[in-house]
């Protein structure tokens, strides 16, 4: 069983990385792997720590960089160093610049820089996915980064839905995508490339405050762990326990959509059904009704952590009163009777 909330020494990583594939491995799926480095600590063990699971686990592995070209020769200074790293390994390379629209150019969701690189890197490692064969994508979230997905979610106003975290496995058009570093800490990842004299990248822009990301990280974080050192190892199991519930409800949402009609751009659920949740249930079960209704091309763009139109949403429901809800990526959610209508705009 792999060991967590705990730091461990570089050669248990080891492993524990081997025991995290085995667990999140998709059954039946050819044992080859993409994974997503970017040059820095987190990726780079994730690639020596690949070609320690090959050839016993893994058939065959192949590195995808994305090149945001957003600083400018550091960036491609990045590149480089991740295409000598594969050489390395002896893995396929494979690699993209970000040619980016101008911002008037673009749709609303995409206007904010962060969640359009966001966006444009995982199509980037879909294409490239599909284009070797290769079901399985891994990148290099660790539970550092869990815990900092927590608490920018709660800064941004979340509800039950900010104590999820990142997923340790979650499928997207497809295919899968794993995380076999998220019960690992950050500073026993470095500790492993120092022991080991392994070389990374340091990204500049990690030191500035501009991006939420880092503030949390660096501020907020940072304060909070000086002051009680376990903190990160608890909101961590608190994230363990949301993700396990959250499981739980899953099977209530299928029992849902067997009893929702369906019409294109329209779905009408049965609104008892829903009454009958608890809180969480009804948050989960929404959740992943609506990501359904979307559907896997828009599915990453919507999260509710906002809680002012699920609360709105769950007062109707309480009070058996008729009325529309406006949700993000344009649902109407409206109540009628004994049914909640879904509809999406038309484009």
């Amino acid at each position: 069983m792999t060991q967590t909330g705990t730091d461990r020494s570089p050669g248990s990583l080891i492993e524990g990385f081997q025991g995290s594939l085995h667990r999140v491995w998709p059954k039946s799926v050819p044992r080859d792997l993409l994974l997503a480095v970017s040059g820095g600590a987190d990726s780079t063990a994730m690639a020596h720590l690949a070609l320690s699971a090959s050839p016993s686990f893994l058939t065959r592995v192949v590195i995808a960089h994305f090149n945001h070209c957003l600083r400018g020769e550091e960036a491609d200074q990045d590149e480089e160093f991740v295409r000598e790293l594969a050489r390395e390994l002896d893995f396929n390379f494979h690699t993209r610049k970000w040619d980016r629209l101008p911002r008037d150019e673009l749709a609303r969701p995409d206007r904010n820089l962060q969640a359009a690189a966001r966006k444009a890197r995982y199509e980037f490692l879909f294409r490239t996915a599909r284009k070797e064969s290769v079901a399985v994508i891994a990148t290099a979230h660790h539970r550092t980064d869990r815990v900092e997905t927590i608490l920018q979610n709660l800064a941004r106003g979340g509800g039950m839905g900010a104590w999820l975290g990142v997923r340790e496995v979650s499928v997207r058009e497809g295919l899968w995508v794993v995380r076999p570093l998220i019960d690992f800490g950050s500073k026993e990842i470095r500790t492993y490339l120092k022991d080991r004299g392994i070389l990374f990248r340091e990204d500049s822009s990690n030191d500035s405050l501009d991006y939420t990301r880092n503030w949390v990280r660096h501020e907020l974080l940072g304060a909070v762990v000086r002051e009680y050192s376990e903190f990160e190892n608890d909101l961590d199991s608190i994230a363990r326990n949301a993700q396990r519930n959250e499981a739980r409800w899953l099977e209530t949402a299928k029992q849902i959509c067997r009893e929702t009609l369906i019409r294109e751009k329209e779905w009408v659920l049965p609104r008892p059904l829903l009454a009958e949740l608890s809180p969480e249930g009804r948050f989960f079960c929404l959740r992943e009704i609506l990501r359904d209704f979307i559907g896997e091309e828009e599915e990453a763009g919507w999260y509710p952590v906002r809680k002012s139109p699920i609360e709105d949403l769950f007062g109707l429901l309480d009070s058996a009163r008729d009325g529309v809800v406006n949700l993000p990526q344009g649902v109407r959610a409206e109540f009628s009777g004994n049914v909640l209508h879904l509809s999406l705009p038309s484009r």
